[in-house]
């Protein structure tokens, strides 16, 4: 009871002593500021800061407002637009009585064309006319926007970064009917940033000219186009046209970017292959890839068309050599073929020749089916698998590109095992692989299911003191196309930076300089040296002899952890733009 006491007492001190100073004479008296003199103009809050101007008038108007309304009154202000497509008065004039007045911002539309945008700042130029309780900047955008026709919502549908399709609003230009355009396509800010409000594109038709070439089949046509910002280059993904790569010039590697027409001559759908770049750094070439970006048109109800093609090994017996293939055909394909060519060979010229016949085929009845293979070279191959409607007219078509070898009965010794230490695409210890010699060839050596379930090949001279990795794949196949491998040496040639492959003998240990890449994109960087280390056995047989060869590829499939190529590992600047 005596503490609650003591604190009450404590309290009611302090409200005393609170009580006492705000009586104290020390106090002061409210003081209203100044009244503002002059007509207090400015720029509301509310004022639209986008407009858009028309083709057939001279001006728009943008709004100023003014507190005192006495009198008239001529305001100084200052106009600037630094593309010097828009002009506007040095002074705005308020008539006695009114707060609002217009700032007329006058045009030519010969000058300033369609879609050609201003950022105009209007400020008014007097500090005496203003107000502190207003705003006396105003930046507003202005232009004159192309005159386009909503044919209304569409599917924009992109796989290579998103990996979504979106219900976008798709308009045809009303000046040119060949031209069309997608509004707010990468308005998914969860998938991309600072894309652009538009993707715009033109059907060019079979006989007109694009980039100085008439065309022979209709073509899907884009200058460059923002998707995103991608943090980990600090650099602006663009939309890019093939055919401003060096590498892409010629229309046969356009025919991806085509257009799909309905029964009654409107269209179904566009697709576009593009090159995704970044400028001066690099990029991803995906103009032979189907189905990277799809726009299908308002009243247009889709196909599964879908094609999915594997290469399944070859097969070897007395009758001869076939291929297999694992195939998923969509639910409308009503019939397929598939074929070998020669990789490289123009797929829709092939397209053409399967259906006639001259290239030979094999009718598709199964989720798989084997192709004769009457080829003797080594190399490349494409296995080709094209789909047809019930009418018999082609649909849709793909491919998948295998190697070859020549001479696969080749014999080979077991000379050991030995671990082998990835760290340029592949990462961490691949122990237990086993290391063969060739007993055509003594320099020519091959580690079994190496990398991703490979032979990785290689030369090692007699002498022991020159060693070249195989220009060979590494049995991967990502989403931007198979990885290969090759040697520093041969894949830079006298620029080559990154040191000479070679093989420590003292200590049973290959180290190769190999350099990680998919052809047509890009390659990967290189950080060291690869090793692969003998056990005892395999060391001392390795010192009889040395060979070469091309590899085999294993069907199988091995869990070692791939460096991601777009996110996580950065290109050589191996794409050039023209």
């Amino acid at each position: 009871m005596k503490k609650l006491f003591k604190y009450a007492s404590v309290a009611l001190a302090v409200v005393m002593a609170i009580s006492t100073a705000s009586c104290s004479d020390d106090s002061h008296e409210y003081e209203p500021a100044s009244p503002e003199s002059g007509d207090q103009v400015y720029f509301s809050t509310e004022t639209a800061t986008s407009y858009n101007a028309k083709a057939n008038e001279s001006k728009v108007s943008i709004p100023i407002y003014r507190i005192k309304t006495d009198g008239a009154a001529s305001v100084p202000i200052t106009v600037t637009d630094e593309k010097g497509n828009f002009t506007g008065p040095s002074t705005v004039n308020f008539d006695a009585g009114k707060n609002e007045a217009n700032i007329d911002l006058t045009y030519d539309f010969e000058k300033v064309g369609y879609d050609n945008y201003s950022t105009i700042l209007l400020s008014i130029a007097d500090p005496a006319y203003t107000t502190a309780y207003g705003i006396s900047n105003l930046t507003v955008k202005v232009g004159i926007p192309a005159p386009w026709t909503s044919l209304g919502t569409g599917t924009f549908s992109e796989t290579w970064w998103s990996g979504a399709s979106y219900k976008k609003e798709i308009q045809q230009n009303d000046n040119d009917p060949q031209t069309f355009r997608v509004v707010d396509p990468f308005g998914d800010k969860g998938n991309y940033v600072d894309g652009a409000d538009y993707f715009q594109f033109r059907i060019y038709k079979a006989g007109e000219t694009l980039l100085n070439q008439v065309l022979e089949r209709d073509v899907v046509f884009y200058e460059d186009c923002a998707m995103t910002y991608y943090d980990y280059y600090d650099a602006v993904i663009d939309i890019v046209f093939p055919g401003y790569f060096n590498s892409a010039k010629d229309q046969s590697m356009w025919t991806h970017n085509r257009v799909e027409y309905q029964e009654d001559g409107s269209i179904a759908y566009v697709q576009v292959a593009p090159y995704f770049y970044m400028d001066g750094i690099g990029g991803w070439n995906k103009s032979q890839n189907e189905d990277i970006i799809t726009i299908i048109f308002p009243g247009y109800e889709p196909k599964d068309y879908d094609l999915d093609i594997v290469y399944g090994g070859m097969l070897t017996t007395s009758d001869g050599s076939s291929v297999k293939a694992d195939v998923t055909l969509g639910a409308d394909i009503a019939s397929a073929k598939v074929a070998v060519i020669p990789d490289g060979e123009a797929l829709y010229t092939v397209e053409d020749d399967i259906l006639s016949g001259a290239v030979e085929s094999v009718d598709v009845d199964g989720s798989s089916v084997y192709v004769p293979f009457a080829y003797e070279n080594s190399g490349r191959y494409d296995l080709v698998l094209v789909g047809y409607d019930e009418e018999g007219a082609e649909v849709n078509a793909t491919y998948v590109t295998f190697s070859f070898t020549a001479g696969g009965g080749e014999k080979w010794n077991k000379i050991g095992s030995g671990t082998f230490l990835y760290q340029n695409f592949f990462e961490g210890d691949d122990p237990g692989l086993e290391i063969f010699q060739s007993d055509a060839n003594h320099t020519r050596y091959k580690i079994t299911h190496a990398l991703y379930d490979v032979d990785f090949c290689f030369t090692l001279s007699s002498s022991g003191t020159v060693l070249l990795v195989d220009d060979q794949t590494t049995g991967y196949v990502g989403d931007y196309g198979e990885v290969f491998v090759d040697d520093c040496q041969d894949y830079y040639g006298s620029e080559n930076t990154y040191g000479a492959s070679y093989f420590d003998e003292e200590n049973g240990v290959f180290y190769f300089a190999t350099k990680y890449y998919i052809p047509g994109v890009g390659g990967y960087g290189v950080k060291g040296y690869e090793t692969f280390t003998l056990d005892a056995a395999a060391e001392a047989a390795t010192r009889k002899a040395r060979q070469r060869s091309e590899l085999s590829i294993s069907d199988a499939v091995k869990n070692i952890p791939v460096q991601q190529f777009r996110r996580d590992q950065k290109l050589d600047q191996d794409i050039i733009r023209r």
